[in-house]
């Protein structure tokens, strides 16, 4: 339910940040509204919102918002600026709780975070990154979640980085670009000077294609 770091896409309205925190919780219009007692109309609205919204409103779905684990700062839900949502500290450390860990060990807080985009996000995938073909935006050993989206939405996504998984299981981030056929995607990278294998691949078929939605630097923990 809880998706993290959910936010480096930009959204235009408050409307669209509403109804983008209430999708990541996979949450339903009407079963949100009536978990958190707002008017399914009212929720109809704001989530169409073009301008500023009701102190008693934006109040009401930040509390909304903490209740479901995810803290929403409310510059970012007014202007989407700031401090981006992210999930509770309470909700990690819940996690980090429930495993059975020696305690003499260092826990290195983006796999635990990592293991939360999981555990929370519907048909989602963890990835990292294995090479310089995509720096500077996500460079080696970060750390990138994505949510799966239909073939067909992916349309929408031209030009945007997203995680490919192809036929054979191969697992890579590339740019998507449209391909001669509705169901063929041209894939492109940022920096082909890497010297890793494949850097572009012309009409893929993807077996499946995941919205980067989570990108966190790997953290070297000093033991």
């Amino acid at each position: 339910m809880i998706l993290l770091g959910l936010f480096l896409k930009h959204y235009e309205t408050i409307g669209e940040r509403v109804q983008a925190l209430r999708r990541a919780l996979g949450a339903t219009r009407r079963d949100f509204s009536k978990k958190h007692n707002i008017p399914e109309p009212t929720l109809r609205i704001l989530e169409s919102a073009q301008a500023d919204i009701s102190s008693k409103q934006l109040h009401k779905l930040i509390k909304a918002f903490e209740a479901e684990g995810i803290i929403c700062p409310q510059e970012w839900l007014l202007k989407g600026q700031g401090i981006e949502p992210s999930a509770a500290k309470g909700l990690v450390q819940r996690e980090i709780d429930s495993m059975e860990l020696d305690e003499t060990l260092l826990i290195d807080p983006v796999l635990v975070e990592a293991a939360c985009f999981q555990k929370y996000t519907p048909d989602s995938i963890v990835l990292q990154v294995t090479d310089e073909m995509m720096s500077p935006l996500y460079k080696r050993d970060d750390y990138v979640g994505g949510v799966k989206v239909s073939l067909s939405f992916s349309a929408s996504l031209h030009k945007e980085s997203c995680i490919i998984e192809l036929e054979n299981g191969t697992k890579l981030i590339r740019i998507i670009h449209p391909g001669s056929k509705g169901h063929l995607f041209n894939l492109s990278c940022l920096n082909p000077n890497d010297p890793s294998k494949y850097p572009f691949y012309v009409d893929a078929n993807p077996k499946e294609i995941y919205q980067i939605v989570w990108h966190r630097k790997n953290i070297k923990i000093q033991k």
